[in-house]
């Protein structure tokens, strides 16, 4: 079962690149973890992480968006927005989870904000 579970979890990780590529981001690893990157409009960068926590696999979306520097930092996060090309990504992850029978994503997280 364990081997299974690994096996799973690297083909999870191929999938992460390949899909995220597709929908254009940058990909690149950092540490254990993928960071796919789509920079967006001029106001706001998408960045979706792939990680492992106690045996699942984490899909995070971060928005950094830029806005002037006067804005208080409690109004930041209602200038940052889902992509959807993350859900895509999601979606297509969640089929690969379901071909392979191992459910290894974890439900998603809230929105990330961060200033840039």
């Amino acid at each position: 079962m364990e081997k299974l579970i690994r096996q799973a979890r690297e083909a999870m990780r191929d999938e992460f690149m390949a899909e995220a590529i597709r929908l254009g981001a940058t990909v690149h690893a950092d540490g254990d973890a993928l960071v796919a990157v789509w920079p967006e409009a001029a106001r706001q960068t998408t960045s979706a992480t792939l990680s492992a926590e106690g045996g699942r696999l984490v899909l995070t979306e971060t928005a950094t968006v830029r806005v002037p520097d006067e804005l208080p930092d409690e109004l930041v996060e209602r200038f940052g927005h889902r992509a959807k090309k993350v859900c895509d990504l999601r979606r297509h992850l969640n089929m690969v989870e379901r071909e392979t029978g191992v459910p290894l994503l974890t439900p998603p997280d809230e929105l990330k904000v961060v200033r840039a």
